[in-house]
């Protein structure tokens, strides 16, 4: 995160419509409720229990656009969304902890833009929701000694012949919910199958077994995840499955013959998904620049950036699902300029000896597009935002503080 003397630094750099102090403000306390995804006060909630059945009925009304019952659930449906009732599946489900009732929301659409998974309590407070899930959709309730877990196992299928499996882990408690684990668990190729399967679950690691069908190497592959208290996540240090799959991935040249079910079209965000399913440790601190980002941005490092540029290059691209938005981040030589890379120019600038130039905010396809370039002594990078058309009026805000707090440490 950005110290906040950064912010007013940022200030400076006036990258679209400029934001005032009051602005900022309000961007933060909208950071927060994308981190957590519940978006209602404890006092907004009413003082009688719900069960299953009523949760089921408010949430149909939710679907069909019904803002009050929505809101009850804490927003889980999006409504910035066109109306879309034709669900494949909604579940709920329930569990205790301690003498705490917990239910969770589980909704499954064709197009996977409206997933998503919730955690409430009896009085519909609200303690998760994760929109970021893809494909066929399945839950199941777990113990492990006296402590509750949720698994989401999601299947589905990308590069129109890889199949992938992927799971998530929610620690429940008496007074929260974590998403502890998210990593991914097979992939199914036209002539191969690989899987990660768990094998012990702990309060301090959790262990996989890694099968790979592959002559003159070892078939089994172990790994570990070990909790982090600072982080509230089980990590590995290897990511051993992620770095098999993406190998393979990156190798795979099948032409396109089905209709992918999933949101992962093509193989550039089937990459994105698996660099950053797995919990890792952050690299933010090897880097020579800051950005305000949070976490429902995943952070891809060493990334190959193409898409929209004259030339490849590497970088790092921050991908929110949700939003449907990527903002990529590279630096270039100092002595080059961003017109090398990019095909719009860049009438805006800043003075002084650190300055900003970027271009008007352009429509390309279903996408709208911004570039930017920060230069400071002897140092250089270059920024491209790309959003959807049909949301970037919404988060237009968003978008501009996070461009506004990109700071390189000259």
């Amino acid at each position: 995160m950005t110290k906040q003397g950064n912010f007013s630094r940022a200030g400076i750099f006036l990258l679209l419509d400029l934001l005032v102090m009051k602005n900022i403000f309000y961007l933060f306390l909208l950071s927060i409720f994308l981190i957590t995804g519940c978006n209602s006060e404890d006092g907004d909630k009413p003082e009688t229990k719900f069960n299953s059945a009523q949760i089921r009925e408010i949430t149909i009304e939710a679907i069909k656009g019904n803002e009050d019952k929505n809101n009850l659930l804490s927003g889980v449906i999006d409504l910035s969304l066109p109306v879309n009732q034709n669900y494949n599946k909604l579940l709920i489900d329930s569990l205790m902890t301690g003498k705490k009732k917990f239910y969770s929301l589980l909704l499954e659409f064709s197009n996977p833009i409206y997933n998503c998974f919730a955690i409430y309590d009896e009085y519909l407070k609200c303690y998760l929701i994760d929109r970021s899930i893809n494909g066929y959709l399945s839950t199941n309730n777990f113990t492990v000694g006296d402590h509750n877990f949720i698994s989401l196992i999601e299947n589905f299928l990308t590069k129109d012949t890889i199949e992938i499996q992927r799971v998530s882990i929610y620690s429940i408690k008496k007074d929260s919910v974590e998403t502890v684990f998210k990593t991914f668990t097979k992939a199914i190729f036209p002539k191969e199958e690989i899987s990660q399967q768990i094998k012990t679950i702990s309060d301090n690691f959790i262990s996989t077994l890694i099968r790979q069908p592959i002559l003159g190497t070892n078939p089994v592959l172990p790994d570990t995840f070990f909790y982090s208290q600072n982080q509230k996540k089980y990590i590995s240090r290897q990511s051993t499955f992620e770095s098999i799959i993406l190998e393979k991935i990156n190798d795979y040249n099948s032409s396109a013959k089905k209709k992918s079910i999933s949101k992962l079209a093509d193989i550039e965000l089937l990459r994105n998904e698996i660099s950053n399913t797995s919990f890792q440790h952050n690299n933010n601190e090897l880097k020579d620049y800051s950005i305000d980002i949070d976490s429902t941005w995943q952070e891809i490092n060493n990334f190959s950036i193409t898409q929209n540029l004259k030339k490849e290059i590497k970088g790092t691209r921050y991908v929110n699902n949700r939003l449907g938005t990527t903002i990529s981040v590279a630096k270039i030589n100092a002595t080059d300029s961003a017109e090398s890379y990019f095909n719009q120019p860049l009438p805006n600038k800043t003075t002084g000896e650190y300055y900003v130039r970027f271009s008007n905010a352009f429509e390309q396809g279903k996408s709208i597009l911004l570039f930017v370039e920060h230069s400071c002594k002897n140092k250089k990078y270059i920024i491209i935002l790309e959003a959807p058309k049909f949301t970037y009026a919404k988060y237009k805000s968003l978008y501009e503080n996070i461009l506004n707090s990109f700071f390189i440490e000259c």
